[in-house]
């Protein structure tokens, strides 16, 4: 083995002779005479040779380099090995002190049973007992004599309880014996009242109801008679669990059907009107309270309301009903409707409860009817002549004026507008009437049955529940390692200003009407927040979900191609999901359910190091991580090859 020191010492005496020559050669070629072009050809081979020197000298070095890189290696890897032994030993001393500690902290199980005190054990237990507890000294055997009194008592205890319990059970076979016979007698008395109906019958009960209703009738409004006559014709041939009923007062109704009409009124009021504005110079401090007075009662005439009312109750098969008044105001002559919801099984969802509502339920029932303006135009300027303001202030007293509602009751405001202008004494005609009610009623039916379906889906997200969809069980994994960790409601104003529904208020593809959540998924550390937008016409308008991602700090938002692709899957191929004819009850918990399983690929598909890896380990099946120059991950779900994901 060389001298490393030896041959740095040559590597520095060559560097020097190199440079020594390299100066010569420079000398020689400033002289530039035929003796120093000689020198210099002498001068250059022996510093080739000085050159090559160096070379070797250079080569030994780099093997010295890497004999003591692999002394190093060799050194390191012996000390890590001692390391380890180390550690291995202080985790056993460890062990062996936390064993040594559970020793000494060891209590029997016999501490924790309540004894019978001392001295009632002394003056109750046998004598043999008492025997073997007299050296009180030894506390040992004074414990076994406590303990085998215990267990002596509880046995006796025990056999007393058997007895009470066979007691209770003869007791109830008892009860439940003349409750058999109870629940026999039910059907006997119901064949008894099934027997009297005949009887009924032929006392014309039923059919002096029916009287009575077609009585009052004649008594109703055109537009209110219209819509009764239209309704329980419908009723009869085509839903008989739709209610059709008039309530009010008749007195009053008679009354007002002997005295003048509405129009008339309204001539008398303007020509009090008249009369007031002469005379108002002269007798203004006199009549003061007079003016006050008739002004209030202007206001109340022209918001009357005829005295008797058309209700449509509909009633699904769980037992739940919509309970609709209708009421015609006499002098703005439109139709207004009160709404009262009847849920058969209780909302025990804070949140789900508003979508039940009579708004939600009415509201847009065909597009763009909200029912805030009154469909008569002169009613405007009616109410601006009493000093009323908009008809919106009015609703909650005297319901509101969809035009549907107008319809049905045979009051087509907008066509007969554009044939003879706007009259406030619209006629009500019966054709309308009949070519409305049919579809009306079928829409509200169906869309009482949505929102009581939306309102069971968000009771289930409340509770952080997403139950299993059987009509779906082929289209979604059986596992899903994600979960709902929270559903708040959210305001309109709330959802407009968040960033990634910016997209949606700009295109109009949601309004203030609509019903909007805040849905937070959790899987480990990692969050998604989905904005769900829940429209009026659902489920023809599925629901609509913007997602926010946030994980390690980050934010991923809707500009994201993995999240614009999640969002993709659940609001565009929702279709997939529309299984069956119950689609209505479970159109969002299959959204849910897809975002569910589209995050957990998400977090399985990103995760690079090993870290992501160990807390989102791959479960699911799929080929490519991402594909294309967009990344697409691998969302569809195929149920070929025992389940698998491909991108689309």
């Amino acid at each position: 083995m060389r001298n490393p020191d030896k041959d740095h010492q040559t590597f520095v005496e060559t560097c020097d002779q190199f440079r020594k020559y390299l100066e010569e050669i420079a000398t020689l070629k400033k002289k530039g005479t035929p003796e120093a072009k000689a020198l210099i050809c002498e001068k250059k081979a022996e510093a080739s040779l000085l050159f090559v020197l160096l070379r070797k000298l250079n080569r030994l070095e780099k093997l010295r380099v890497k004999q003591a890189r692999a002394l190093l290696f060799s050194m390191k890897s012996t000390v890590d090995s001692k390391h380890l032994q180390l550690q291995n030993l202080l985790y056993e001393v460890l062990h062996l002190q936390k064993e040594v500690t559970k020793c000494l902290n060891f209590k029997s199980l016999d501490e924790t049973i309540e004894l019978v005190p001392l001295p009632e054990f002394l003056r109750d237990a046998p004598e043999s007992l008492k025997k073997a507890a007299k050296d009180q000294d030894d506390p040992h055997q004074l414990q076994k004599a406590r303990l085998e009194w215990e267990l002596q008592q509880r046995r006796q205890l025990s056999e007393k309880l058997k007895e009470t319990h066979e007691e209770k059970d003869k007791v109830a076979k008892d009860i439940e014996k003349q409750q058999q016979n109870l629940e026999e007698l039910g059907p006997l008395l119901r064949k008894i009242l099934d027997a009297t109906k005949p009887v009924e019958a032929c006392l014309g009960v039923k059919m002096q109801e029916t009287k009575t209703q077609h009585e009052l009738c004649y008594l109703l409004p055109q537009p209110l008679f219209y819509l009764y006559v239209q309704a329980d014709a419908y009723q009869q041939a085509s839903d008989p669990n739709l209610i059709v009923n008039i309530v009010g007062d008749e007195d009053e109704a008679r009354r007002l059907k002997g005295s003048k009409g509405p129009t008339e009124a309204n001539e008398d009021e303007d020509s009090d009107s008249e009369q007031e504005l002469d005379n108002e110079k002269g007798k203004r401090r006199k009549r003061g309270h007079r003016a006050v007075d008739r002004g209030e009662e202007r206001r109340k005439r022209l918001c009357s309301k005829h005295p008797l009312n058309v209700t449509l109750t509909i009633c699904l098969k769980d037992g739940s009903k919509l309970e609709l008044q209708f009421s015609y105001l006499l002098n703005l002559c439109v139709v207004c409707v009160k709404c009262t919801v009847h849920v058969a099984q209780q909302i025990t969802g804070l949140f789900a409860r508003e979508l039940v509502s009579a708004e939600k339920i009415l509201c847009s029932l065909y597009p763009g009817d909200l029912g805030l303006e009154s469909p008569n135009f002169a009613n405007h300027y009616q109410l601006q002549n009493v000093g009323l303001g908009q008809f919106s202030e009015l609703i909650p007293q005297l319901g509101t004026p969809y035009l549907w509602a107008q319809k049905i009751a045979g009051l087509d405001f907008i066509s007969h507008d554009r044939i003879s202008g706007s009259s406030s004494t619209q006629q009500a005609r019966i054709e309308v009437s009949r070519a409305s009610v049919p579809n009306t009623i079928v829409s509200l039916h169906q869309r009482f049955k949505a929102c009581l379906a939306l309102c069971k889906q968000v009771q289930s997200l409340e509770s952080r529940v997403v139950p299993p969809i059987p009509s779906l069980q082929n289209l979604v994994p059986n596992k899903i390692n994600s979960q709902v960790n929270e559903l708040k409601p959210l305001t309109w104003a709330d959802y407009r200003s968040n960033k990634s529904t910016q997209w949606l208020t700009e295109q109009h593809q949601v309004d203030e009407f609509d019903s909007f959540y805040r849905l937070v998924i959790a899987r480990g550390p990692a969050r998604a927040v989905a904005l769900i937008a829940l429209k009026n016409t659902y489920p023809e308008s599925p629901p609509l979900f913007t997602l926010e991602i946030i994980w390690k700090g980050n934010f991923t938002a809707m500009d994201s191609n993995s999240v614009r692709d999640i969002e993709k899957e659940i609001n565009v191929h929702y279709k997939e999901l529309i299984v069956g004819q119950n689609c209505i009850e479970t159109l969002l918990l299959a959204q849910v359910t897809r975002l569910l399983y589209c995050f957990d690929v998400y977090l399985e598909a990103t995760s690079e190091s090993d870290e992501d890896k160990t807390l989102f380990p791959r479960e699911k099946v799929f080929i490519q991580s991402t594909r294309g120059r967009t990344r697409a991950l691998p969302l569809k779900y195929s149920e070929f090859g025992g389940g698998m994901f491909t991108q689309r």
